[in-house]
């Protein structure tokens, strides 16, 4: 991962994966409606109909984090995973926005660390989930 915002598409495409992989397991023939358009916001889902979007690999990681954050609980509860995995999960909504809004002045170092750190346990988890 260097200091561009390249490592969001690292953290896109491993959310990606996971999201696709499990979400259909969950026994729900409908699971795009329920899992995925019913949790998006307003405007997500207004962006999503005019590209006539279909499936998880039209999502950006803002609607990613979302799906995977609204669906917590179902999730959480299948995949057996510890708490701690939701903080990592908020603290990554927050860098993707810090970072997708971020002006001209480059994020300090500690931040970026800390950034990197919280997105790598994040994709640790959801790898392990696998």
């Amino acid at each position: 991962m260097g200091t561009d915002q390249s490592f969001l598409g690292d953290v896109t495409s491993a959310l990606y994966d996971f999201l696709a992989r499990e979400l259909p397991r969950f026994e729900r023939t409908d699971w795009w409606n329920h899992y995925v358009l019913s949790v998006l916001t307003p405007p997500q889902r207004e962006i999503i109909e005019r590209r006539r979007v279909t499936s998880l690999s039209g999502l950006d990681l803002a609607a990613l984090l979302r799906v995977l954050d609204q669906n917590w609980n179902e999730m959480s509860t299948k995949l057996k995973w510890p708490r701690e995995i939701r903080t990592f999960v908020k603290e990554s909504q927050s860098i993707r926005n810090r970072w997708a809004h971020s002006g001209s002045q480059p994020p300090m170092a500690d931040d970026i660390y800390r950034d990197f750190d919280t997105l790598q346990r994040l994709m640790q988890a959801i790898g392990d989930a696998g």
